[in-house]
């Protein structure tokens, strides 16, 4: 249903913009309504190619479905998406070292944020958080490669 839903919304939007809901838009959006973590326009184009989507098309629907608030981009370096329509918002803890996207619940924080902005005057529209350090597991890889290179600079100690 959600499918159906976000491709009759999308038509909507796009038809407000007098633009055409195009065989290769639909495409796209239906891909794009089946993801259910953050995507690249690259995964989609790797999908799509085939049927003759380039990238350029990708991106611009990508942007369409993003002003249609189907999706949003999130901040980081690569062009990242994610579909919010009808979904538990989720912010994200992203490693520097293995580039892992690690998703969290942000009903917390948003609520607080909702209180600090009301304080301050300020209405939210959207809000993004990606928090970036170091994972878990590459933390851990950085201290055993720390201890094999200590063991291999002092053979014997402990």
């Amino acid at each position: 249903m959600e499918n159906n839903e976000i491709l009759t919304l999308f038509n909507k939007y796009l038809s407000k913009k007098r633009l055409y809901l195009t065989f290769a838009r639909q495409q796209i959006a239906k891909h794009v309504s089946q993801q259910l973590v953050p995507f690249h326009a690259q995964h989609l184009w790797q999908q799509l190619k085939e049927q003759g989507t380039g990238l350029t098309t990708i991106y611009r629907t990508l942007e369409l479905m993003v002003e249609a608030g189907l999706i949003r981009q999130l901040p980081g370096g690569q062009a990242k998406y994610e579909v919010i329509y009808k979904r538990m918002a989720k912010e994200y803890f992203r490693c520097e070292q293995c580039g892992n996207w690690t998703p969290f619940p942000s009903n917390e924080v948003d609520g607080e944020l909702a209180v600090i902005a009301d304080r301050m005057g300020f209405s939210i529209k959207t809000c993004s958080i990606i928090l970036t350090g170091i994972c878990r597991q590459c933390r851990l890889g950085d201290k055993v490669s720390e201890q094999s290179n200590f063991q291999q600079q002092h053979p014997g100690s402990h």
